[in-house]
C-alpha cells in the first residue's frame, strides 16, 4: 500500500502540531493559504515561507517517510495510532536508535526547547487590546498576514505586519504601503481599518479579510475545467466573467493612477476574487507616488 500525497502532507501537519512546532490554528491557517497555490509541497511551502525552520523540516520529513513506510505494511490506520496519545514516545524513541541527531532534536522540542524561527513561542502579538491573533494567514518576502478578531465589532480580519521590524527602510515602506492602501478608497482595494504597533514595536495594519482565490487560481481552473469538446457557449460564459474580472481591476487601476500612485507589481496572483462578486487589488508594498515623494500629502 503507497501512501498517498495528501495523507502524506496530512502526516507531516499532525506530527508539526505533536512536536509543537505549529499549533493547530497556524496549520489551519497555512493549509488554507497552500491550498490556492499547491506547486510546492506543503513542508517546502513551510520552508520557503519561513512557517519551519530547515532543521524542522527536515525531522518531520524524516519521521514522516518513518511513518509512511510502516503504513505500507501496517495500513493507514497505524499512522493515527502513531501520532496519537502516549504511543508518539514510542515513535520517537524507534526513529532516534536509527538516527541519534534526530532523536536528540525530538528530545529538545518536547522539552520546550527552541528549535528555530517556526516555534509557536515566536507568534506576533498585538499591542491594541482591540485586535485579538488567531492563525497566519499567509507570508511574502518582507511581510506577513494573520486573521485577527477586531473585538470592538465583532469580526474577522486580516491584520498584516513586517516579518522584521527593527530595519528603518523596512519599516518606512511599509508604513507608506499602509498609507496609500489607506487612502486608496475605492471598491478595487481593500479598505484599511486601523494602524497600531505590535507588543514588540512592529508596525501592522488591520484590513477587510478576503474570503475567495487568486485571478491566477481562476485562470488555471479555467483552462483545466475546459476541453475543446466543452459546450462552446459554457466556455464564452466563463470566459466573460474572467474578462469583466480583469476590467475591473483596469478600475482600480485606473483610479489609483488617478491620485498619483502606481502599483508596480501587478499580476494574477495579486488579484483576489471574492465569493460574491469582488475583484481586489492586492498588496501595494512596491507602490511608489507617481511625484516621486514619500508620503501622500
Amino acid at each position: 500500500m503507497v501512501i498517498s500525497r495528501s495523507d502524506r502532507n496530512f502526516l507531516f501537519c499532525a506530527l508539526a502540531i505533536k512536536l509543537q512546532f505549529l499549533t493547530a490554528q497556524q496549520v489551519q491557517g497555512i493549509v488554507s493559504a497552500w491550498a490556492l497555490d499547491q506547486d510546492l509541497a506543503i513542508s517546502e511551502y513551510c520552508l520557503s515561507n519561513s512557517y519551519l525552520s530547515e532543521d524542522q523540516c527536515s525531522a518531520l520529513e524524516i519521521a514522516t517517510d518513518h511513518l509512511a513506510r510502516r503504513s505500507e505494511s501496517n495500513g493507514l490506520e497505524s499512522i493515527a495510532d502513531s501520532i496519537s496519545g502516549d504511543s508518539l514516545q514510542s515513535l520517537w524513541d524507534e526513529i532516534g536508535e536509527k538516527d541519534v541527531s534526530l532523536g536528540d532534536f525530538f528530545h529538545k522540542s518536547k522539552a520546550g526547547m527552541p528549535v528555530g524561527p517556526g516555534t509557536a513561542n515566536g507568534d506576533f502579538t498585538v499591542g491594541d487590546v482591540r485586535f485579538e491573533i488567531q492563525h497566519p494567514l499567509a507570508k511574502g518576502g518582507l511581510g506577513e498576514v494573520f486573521v485577527a478578531k477586531d473585538k470592538e465589532l465583532n469580526r474577522k480580519v486580516a491584520l498584516k505586519t513586517l516579518q522584521h521590524g527593527d530595519h528603518p527602510e523596512s519599516r518606512a515602506r511599509f508604513l507608506l504601503e499602509a498609507e496609500i492602501t489607506g487612502r486608496l478608497e475605492h471598491p478595487g482595494v481593500v479598505p484599511v481599518y486601523g494602524l497600531g504597533m505590535g507588543a514588540d514595536q512592529r508596525p501592522y495594519y488591520a484590513m477587510r479579510l478576503i474570503e475567495g482565490q487568486s485571478l491566477k487560481e481562476e485562470v488555471k481552473q479555467f483552462f483545466q475545467s475546459t476541453s475543446p469538446s466543452s459546450p462552446s457557449i459554457e466556455k464564452s460564459v466563463e470566459f466573460r466573467k474572467l474578462l469583466s474580472r480583469f476590467v475591473d481591476v483596469c478600475q482600480a487601476i485606473a483610479y489609483a493612477h488617478s491620485q498619483g500612485v502606481i502599483h508596480r507589481d501587478i499580476k494574477p496572483a495579486n488579484i483576489v476574487l471574492g465569493k460574491f462578486g469582488e475583484t481586489l487589488v492586492v498588496d501595494w508594498g512596491l507602490a511608489k507616488l507617481l511625484d516621486g515623494g514619500d508620503s501622500l500629502d
